[in-house]
């Protein structure tokens, strides 16, 4: 065959797309899966096994070269998978690594959030997610190449790092990592402070909720004044830091002004 499709929930268009198969007894034989996406393609080879003709079990390699997963102009994706996925009706396992080679995140820097008092309570209303009907063991290694870019919200920089994905029995996804922001700057009120230090630390939670490592300041003479930024994601707690230390005034000073 030789087809396409379009994915609007990624924003890609598949094209190109080649399969060839061959029944040997009581197996489907892949001989040549191919798909194109943006610069790059895939390849997969695999095999279908069936009992007395009923579905048993599969498996599926996968290799590609900055195949593009996401297009979007905020948010553009090209990857190289090295993949093996495979399982029966009960079960699925996908195992391998995967590098991305380009990532863009673009956006319009948002406006600084008014934040409540201390004594203000938010309460989040968990919902409650469905077991998947079957079981998963995903373990895949994800590293970040040399161009993954950020430039949204104020934040301007390059990531580096990596982290270990897996997926929980609900669909959720963890991650053990760090993911470094490698210099760049971060822009807070109103004013661009270089960003010093800036991690995010992944331990085995959810990846949508790293630890947060970040201090961004502005050099004035012997005098580093700037944010630090510590927490998680979903709780991040933003405070003014200085080297040497001085009361919040004089931090802001050096801030806005370049003095106390």
């Amino acid at each position: 065959t030789d087809g396409g499709a379009y994915l609007p929930k990624a924003g890609i268009e598949l094209e190109g797309i080649n399969l060839h198969a061959e029944l040997a007894g009581d197996r489907l034989l892949i001989t040549d899966l191919e798909l194109h996406s943006g610069p790059g393609n895939i390849s997969g080879r695999g095999e279908v096994v069936f009992d007395h003709w009923n579905f048993d079990k599969y498996q599926l390699r996968i290799n590609g070269e900055n195949f593009q997963v996401v297009d979007f102009p905020e948010l553009q994706v090209l990857c190289d998978p090295d993949l093996t996925l495979s399982g029966t009706s009960e079960a699925m396992s996908l195992q391998g690594s995967v590098m991305i080679p380009v990532m863009t995140v673009k956006g319009n820097p948002i406006t600084p959030e008014i934040l409540p008092s201390k004594d203000v309570v938010i309460a989040k209303l968990d919902k409650q997610r469905d077991e998947l009907n079957f079981a998963t063991d995903i373990h895949v290694v994800v590293e970040l190449g040399d161009n993954v870019t950020v430039n949204s919200g104020g934040l301007n920089t390059h990531l580096s790092g990596g982290a270990i994905i897996t997926m929980g029995t609900t669909g959720e996804v963890f991650a053990q990592g760090e993911v470094e922001l490698v210099s760049g700057s971060y822009k807070a009120y109103g004013v661009k402070l270089q960003i010093r230090q800036g991690v995010l630390n992944y331990k085995g939670g959810a990846i949508t909720n790293p630890d947060l490592r970040v201090f961004a300041a502005r050099e004035v003479g012997d005098v580093l004044a700037g944010v630090q930024v510590t927490g998680n994601a979903e709780a991040p707690v933003v405070t003014l830091y200085s080297k040497p230390t001085m009361p919040e005034r004089d931090i802001l000073g050096y801030i806005l002004m370049g003095r106390a």
